[in-house]
């Protein structure tokens, strides 16, 4: 499991919960499996 963060995808915000979003999101993208059906890649769900 890789633990880093892609820090070149906050470029361009300024707002600290923005800068978390978009990291934390790219990271579960690529790194979280689904733990009860054994699903080894997680989709984004459509944003409401």
């Amino acid at each position: 499991m890789n633990l880093r963060l892609n820090t070149s995808l906050a470029e361009g915000y300024k707002s600290a919960s923005q800068i978390a979003r978009v990291l934390t999101e790219d990271w579960l993208a690529r790194n979280m499996y689904c733990p009860i059906c054994g699903e080894v890649s997680i989709r984004r769900a459509k944003p409401i």
